[in-house]
């Protein structure tokens, strides 16, 4: 019998089968699609309106779902009440997502008991190509409440069974450093701006730590410079975990050949579209991602418009899993012209990457002035710092707006001012979502 990886394991309970084949989760798909759609159809007053004129919904492959119309994250904004499909009696958690500009109407999701426990079940598979029975985690991501996605996370690992810490203050990067002394974990699990902070925190510290095997980014994509140079810093593994709040914080998860991210496909279906017309496009090839849930009965999503560009990749993983893959180069899609949506905070990053000191950047731009500030947080005081990033960052930075297609005059004409914070070991990270600000 075949040798089956940890969410192949999942998808055979689940399936009620010995060794699940590419062909069974085609199937299953096919016919959770057909039942969720004539599930919201019955049970949410949106979708009974939206899919009117659609009696009845028989599918041969998954492409025909394409014939559907698309959810926006405006029409979920608007009327979240109306997606609904059962009681609010039912509902054991709800999260507010306020939009990434100071001004908007937040979204707000709703998850059922079962709906959490399907996204536990999801973490405590895909962490076992992580950890094992004796292995430590350390959990550096939100968990302020029992379903943020550190608790659910926690509970997970614990299942596996194998210890687990959470740090209630990432952002404390000598406290965290501290702790790799006392816990001694095996595997670290964070965003790649924590990460990033508390491996550079390292380094300059001059400590050994030789027990770190593997390390897990989540809440955002790293670049491949922050992966590698955490991957050198620690001599681990690393791996990659792709999710949403419409997914229930759980969406796709790497292997150990970082071929692309496994996604959950029992529980959700996901097409790459054509961000104009809606058509599906053909593996491998790059376009908007929209999520369909498959086993989400409190508040499915029908082709959800995730805003979100990215591909699936065209070949199964050398693993030998059946799972699709998502591939992790995943952006937003932005149409504007206008420096905020042009650069992005890993581009930053990505200039600022040789200087070891700084742990930490935030960026706001001044429409009115056509003024950059870049604020940059360091571990250690460094006096030379200021003088090497003036002859550095607007030369990187004009040359990158200028590949990406920025307004000639913009670019050509882009002021630049700097903050050093020299934080001591405490930096502004969080986890509020990275772009370049505007300054209102």
């Amino acid at each position: 019998m075949k040798n089956l990886t940890p969410l192949d394991r999942l998808l055979a309970k689940e399936l009620n089968i010995t060794t699940p084949t590419r062909e069974d989760i085609d199937q299953e798909q096919i016919k959770s699609l057909e039942k969720i759609c004539e599930y919201v159809k019955k049970n949410s007053l949106f979708y009974k309106n939206k899919l009117r004129d659609f009696s009845s919904f028989q599918f041969k492959t998954q492409k025909d779902l394409e014939n559907l119309p698309r959810t926006s994250a405006e029409e979920l904004k608007n009327a979240p009440h109306d997606f609904l499909c059962t009681s609010q009696d039912k509902i054991e958690h709800i999260i507010t997502l306020t939009s990434s500009g100071s001004t908007g109407t937040p979204k707000r999701l709703f998850f059922t008991k079962e709906d959490l426990l399907e996204t536990i079940t999801f973490y405590k598979y895909g962490m076992q190509n992580l950890l094992s029975k004796n292995d430590t985690a350390l959990i550096l991501l939100p968990a302020t409440h029992p379903h943020s996605v550190g608790m659910l996370l926690k509970q997970a690992i614990e299942l596996i069974p194998a210890t687990c810490y959470i740090i209630e203050n990432p952002d404390n990067i000598l406290e965290t450093l501290s702790l790799l002394d006392t816990l001694k974990p095996t595997c670290i699990i964070g965003s790649p701006t924590h990460q990033l902070a508390l491996a550079k925190a390292h380094t300059a510290s001059k400590k050994q730590y030789t027990h770190i095997k593997n390390v897990l980014f989540s809440w955002d994509m790293p670049t491949d410079d922050i992966e590698n140079y955490i991957a050198k810093t620690w001599n681990c593994t690393t791996f990659n975990h792709w999710g949403m709040i419409e997914t229930v914080l759980g969406g796709a998860v790497s292997c150990s050949f970082k071929t692309g991210m496994h996604m959950r496909e029992r529980e959700f279906f996901i097409e790459i579209t054509d961000p104009e017309t809606g058509l599906q496009l053909t593996d491998g090839t790059r376009g908007e991602i929209v999520l369909t849930s498959l086993s989400r009965y409190g508040m499915p999503l029908l082709r959800y418009r995730t805003g979100d560009e990215g591909k699936i990749l065209s070949t199964l993983c050398p693993c030998g899993s059946v799972l699709k893959m998502l591939d992790k180069n995943i952006v937003r899609i932005n149409n504007k012209k206008d420096i905020p949506s042009i650069l992005h905070p890993t581009d930053i990053d990505k200039i600022l990457f040789s200087f070891p000191n700084i742990i930490n950047q935030t960026t706001n731009y001044d429409f009115s002035t056509n003024t950059l500030t870049i604020s940059l947080d360091l571990f250690a005081k460094d006096e030379t710092i200021t003088a090497q990033i003036e002859h550095i960052i607007p030369k990187e930075i004009k040359s990158l707006l200028k590949t990406k297609n920025a307004p000639k005059d913009v670019y050509e004409n882009l002021r630049f001012s700097y903050t050093i914070n020299n934080i001591n070991g405490l930096a502004n990270i969080g986890f509020a979502k990275r772009q370049v600000r505007i300054i209102e």
